[in-house]
């Protein structure tokens, strides 16, 4: 493999930068050169100094409130990338490896690049947001699935999704863990500083809720929880921006509950310098997700941070953690086996056996390991 084209469209979001992770483990391992074609909000600017980058659009999304406005807005660049890529790949044979599938576009340009090799990373086998309804967006999504000649995917789970709901040979599909990045060290120093901005306490437990909070994380299960914990064990801090009214919501109910001093909202997005810092200071991170069709990057950061995990059973998070023992799983939408399950880690947890697995789990998915199994497809 002496090259290598990646599509990935632009953003801070997770699938950017698992992307920037894989373009740095491919280059490191096969010493190969990788061209990314992305837009101009691509977020992780060190890219650059990993890949050739040429930037398709300006931007991949619209940024308008108008929800009308910002679909075509967004069908515009869409299709302005697409076909930039079809007038560069339209008469070669090459592989493409594509970080997402806009599915009811991408399988008419994916028809007229047939002499190429077409990989999907396939992130999330069913969309969190149906752009028309369940019905239709399926039907289009199974067009989508048939014009790729092999996918990725980031459990047996989700290969078995593939196959079941959209009829994608087994034979296609392979199974390539979410890679976890070693941590970045962080001084005491900037730790102190972190707990003295946001009041933090360190006789109490620090449960952590990071990421961009949206609908279908369970965010509103995990609050509703809160109400029952003993305040005097525990803070939860809320690292990440929500959009308008969900971030309404939050301090709505923080005030109404009177849980100022026990919920530290960080209602924007989380610069990539403050991340180790908010992972070293908590003690463990829940994912409380209501609906979910991948593997989280955020589970793979409290792997590489030593974080034991309160997840859901919902998309792949709880194959880690039940193949590493590295937290507790409970059913999703339930508050009284998520408020059984963050009491007993507060109250029971075995900190220093976890440990031993989170380091065991860590070491068997670093980047490094996994990406030697990329070979076998690229």
């Amino acid at each position: 493999m002496s090259k290598l084209n990646m599509v990935c469209p632009g953003g801070g979001t997770g699938i950017s930068l698992y992307n920037l992770n894989l373009i740095k483990a491919l280059k490191k391992r096969f010493n190969c050169n990788i061209h990314l074609l992305t837009s101009k909000d691509y977020e992780f600017f060190e890219v650059v100094n990993e890949a050739e980058v040429k930037y398709l659009t300006t931007k991949f999304y619209s940024s308008s409130n108008n929800k009308f406005i910002k679909k075509i807005g967004t069908l515009f660049y869409v299709l302005k990338f697409y076909i930039k890529i079809l007038i560069m790949f339209f008469l070669k044979k090459e592989t493409i490896v594509f970080q997402r599938n806009f599915y009811y576009l991408d399988f008419l340009f994916n028809s007229l690049l047939k002499k190429n090799n077409l990989i999907l990373i396939t992130h999330d086998v069913h969309p969190l947001n149906y752009i028309v309804n369940k019905k239709i967006d399926t039907f289009f999504l199974r067009k989508s699935y048939k014009s790729y000649n092999q996918f990725i995917v980031h459990s047996l789970k989700n290969k078995q999704e593939l196959h079941q709901d959209f009829g994608v040979e087994l034979n296609n599909i392979k199974v390539i863990d979410h890679g976890i990045s070693q941590p970045i060290g962080v001084t005491n120093e900037k730790k102190e500083q972190f707990i003295s901005k946001y009041n933090l306490s360190k006789s109490k437990k620090i449960i952590l809720f990071f990421g961009v909070v949206r609908k279908n994380k369970g965010i509103e299960v995990l609050l509703n929880s809160t109400k029952q914990l003993d305040k005097s064990e525990y803070q939860l801090v809320i690292a990440g921006k929500g959009n308008d009214g969900i971030s309404k919501y939050i301090k709505e109910f923080i005030q109404a509950n009177n849980l100022e001093e026990n919920v530290i909202f960080i209602n924007r997005h989380i610069l990539e310098e403050e991340i180790p810092i908010i992972f070293s200071i908590a003690d463990f991170n829940v994912l409380p997700y209501t609906y979910f069709h991948s593997q989280s990057g955020v589970l793979a950061q409290s792997i590489s941070y030593l974080l034991p995990v309160v997840v859901t059973n919902v998309g792949s998070m709880e194959e880690w953690v039940y193949k590493y023992e590295i937290g507790l799983v409970c059913q999703a939408n339930n508050h009284e086996e998520l408020i059984k399950s963050i009491q007993y880690m507060i109250k029971d947890w075995d900190y220093n056996s976890s440990k031993e697995n989170l380091e065991n789990c860590r070491y068997n998915l670093l980047w490094e390991n996994v990406v030697s199994k990329y070979k076998d497809i690229l």
